[in-house]
């Protein structure tokens, strides 16, 4: 049996541990690799889910924009066109439009019932002007209209935020622009 010279013992150790060491390698980036992909998958679902936390609080902040507004109620009968403030904030620059036209003439009162609607015609008819620069909490803004069945009632007012509101006769409400 002849002996074929294969080099010596501490080559062959450092072969093995090179090799072992490749392997330990190969190992390792698999492992990185599926760390990544699972880093991925988390941060995937992270950000459909921040998405969907972003899309409910700008619905609640516009919510909490539109809560003023919606407790503006508007009534017509064949004289007066009334803005009721419900909100617990006053609202500003009060206009009324009837068919595109100004109302004639406007007055907030508060909202008595035992007020006789001869003496809110009288208060409308002392008042000059037809729009109102501040309409307070619980009180009711009035307008003479120019006359029944002229056409379709807008009540345009300013909330507590700066921005500026539109408010049909049938509860119709879109904003129309921000002055904040």
């Amino acid at each position: 049996m002849s002996w074929v010279d294969l080099g010596d013992v501490p080559t062959w150790f450092g072969v093995a541990f090179a090799g072992a060491a490749a392997i330990a390698a190969v190992l390792t980036m698999r492992n990185q690799q599926t760390q990544l992909k699972e880093q991925r998958k988390f941060i995937e679902v992270q950000t459909e889910n921040l998405s969907l936390e972003r899309v409910e609080l700008l619905a609640a902040v516009e919510d909490r924009r539109e809560a003023q507004a919606r407790q503006i109620r508007v009534t017509v009968s064949d004289a007066y066109v009334s803005a009721t403030n419900g909100s617990n904030a006053p609202i500003h620059d009060v206009r009324c439009s009837v068919g595109g036209a100004a109302a004639l003439r406007a007055v907030v009162t508060a909202p008595d019932e035992s007020t006789s609607l001869r003496m809110q015609a009288a208060e409308v008819m002392r008042t000059s002007t037809s729009s109102l620069e501040v309409v307070g909490s619980g009180q009711v803004a009035r307008f003479q209209r120019p006359g029944a069945g002229v056409g379709s009632v807008q009540v345009t007012f300013t909330d507590a935020h700066g921005y500026v509101w539109v408010r049909g006769e049938l509860g119709s409400l879109r904003r129309v622009r921000s002055e904040a």
